[in-house]
């Protein structure tokens, strides 16, 4: 929505606002909530205290579309009855109960993050983080501007988007990855890849903790006064059955993914997996967990999933991508001819990690001022080319690109988790400039010492 403000602020014409989803949410935090809390009996009130919604649809309330909402909110405030609120005490105790958040956010840290966005994705991990660190701050008594929200602020997004390199079926990964196999039709060893992508982002972490040591050096104080269990005072760090058996599935999911890189070659399992590909690996689990109960209930409800589960901007690039990519790589395009002719005088004697670094070098660059997954894709050719003509393995040099442009935080143009992180009012782009590009430098350092010295051994 901030991006459609700023267009129409800058007087560009408008068209189309029928598509542009209006989605209500608290100020210091993401909330999927409304859908579920409405329907329940929950409400939107007026600074009298007057459910609003009645008067613009007296048929619906505040169950119309969340558009009716908006407008109505509007209204109000420009009558003077801001601000709005949302209230939930005509709710039932069992319905409150049913709803209330049990991700047990408030127990996670800094390391966390870095799991939660490689399970999740970067930017709900950032949002997440960014809710636990509120509420730290509100307990412990920090404020805007101080030493350690400013850290972990930017200290969030690092994780969440470095995090989210780890596995490799994720978003930036699974389409960099997707357009080189597609050029070449051949792939890396996924298992020793995500080996690698653990332990750079271990290496990540470290470096983060020095430069919070070293470079924001923030008054840990109030936090070390802090006592674990004001953190989880209504029980919302334990697991139910349902969460339980989820969180079975995604590990068996990511088990039966890499299974293939572990099991003999000649094992009825692996032969199986095999054949159906990871496709018909991901359709085999969400069947069944369509077809289990849970509490009554069916573990997965396929529609809810295909509506608001499915990232489907990913699909539709990967749609795009591939047919892209192949047209590339033919002969009769003159891309390659025409890499080779630019790379050969660069490159053409050089090791093979003195290509990988430098490819790896120039994604990272390039990621600040564009999008991380376009910058991936791009230099997939490169790669490719420079690869298929020399003779070298592209596991490293493919590595590096694809660890460079998760390094994604210098500008809000970077990737989606850097918009939301120069949005950040506890942030401000001063502190960004002045941390970010110390922390590209240590990441990429990293990346490059991990797989320089475990990489070259693995492949």
């Amino acid at each position: 929505s901030e991006g459609v403000s700023i267009a129409w602020n800058a007087g560009c014409a408008m068209r189309n606002f029928e598509f542009w989803k209006v989605w209500n949410v608290p100020v210091d935090f993401a909330w999927e909530g409304q859908t579920g809390l409405l329907p329940k009996g929950a409400r939107f009130l007026n600074n009298k205290g007057e459910d609003f919604m009645q008067k613009y649809s007296p048929r619906f309330g505040a169950k119309a579309d969340p558009h009716y909402n908006t407008r109505g909110m509007i209204c109000e405030v420009r009558a003077g009855n801001g601000p709005i609120f949302f209230d939930c005490s005509k709710m039932k105790p069992e319905d409150v109960e049913t709803m209330r958040p049990r991700a047990g956010w408030m127990g996670l840290n800094d390391s966390s993050i870095f799991i939660l966005g490689a399970l999740t994705s970067a930017s709900p991990a950032a949002l997440i983080g960014w809710s636990i660190l509120y509420g730290v701050c509100e307990i412990c008594g920090y404020k805007k501007g101080e030493g350690y929200p400013t850290m972990m602020v930017f200290g969030i997004v690092f994780a969440a988007q470095i995090g989210q390199s780890i596995i490799p079926f994720k978003q930036v990964a699974l389409t960099v990855f997707s357009a080189y196999e597609t050029l070449s039709g051949t792939g890396i060893d996924y298992a020793r890849y995500m080996l690698v992508a653990s332990l750079i982002c271990v290496g990540c972490a470290l470096f983060f903790i020095v430069m919070g040591k070293y470079i924001f050096r923030p008054d840990m104080s109030k936090l070390l006064a802090l006592k674990a269990e004001e953190l989880d005072k209504d029980g919302a760090l334990q697991l139910d059955g349902r969460q339980k058996t989820i969180l079975v599935f995604l590990f068996l999911l990511v088990g039966l993914l890499l299974a293939p890189n572990f099991l003999p070659a000649d094992f009825f399992l692996t032969r199986l997996l095999k054949a159906i590909g990871n496709t018909g690996i991901v359709i085999l689990l969400v069947t069944v967990m369509c077809a289990i109960k849970v509490d009554g209930k069916a573990l997965l409800n396929f529609k809810v999933m295909v509506d608001s589960g499915v990232t489907w901007g990913i699909v539709l690039l990967l749609a795009f991508v591939q047919p892209l990519t192949i047209g590339m790589a033919r002969e009769d395009s003159g891309i390659t001819a025409f890499l080779m002719q630019l790379i050969m005088p660069l490159f053409g004697e050089s090791s093979q990690m003195i290509f990988a670094l430098c490819i790896g070098l120039a994604a990272v660059l390039l990621t600040q001022i564009m999008n991380n997954g376009a910058v991936g894709v791009v230099l997939m050719p490169v790669i490719h080319s420079f690869c298929q003509a020399s003779g070298m393995e592209p596991a490293l040099p493919l590595i590096m690109v694809v660890m460079g442009v998760h390094f994604a935080f210098l500008t809000p143009a970077a990737s989606a988790s850097a918009a939301l992180l120069h949005g950040n009012e506890w942030s401000n782009t001063a502190v960004i400039w002045k941390t970010a590009p110390i922390a590209i430098l240590g990441a990429y350092a990293a990346t490059a010492l991990v797989t320089g010295t475990l990489g070259s051994l693995l492949y």
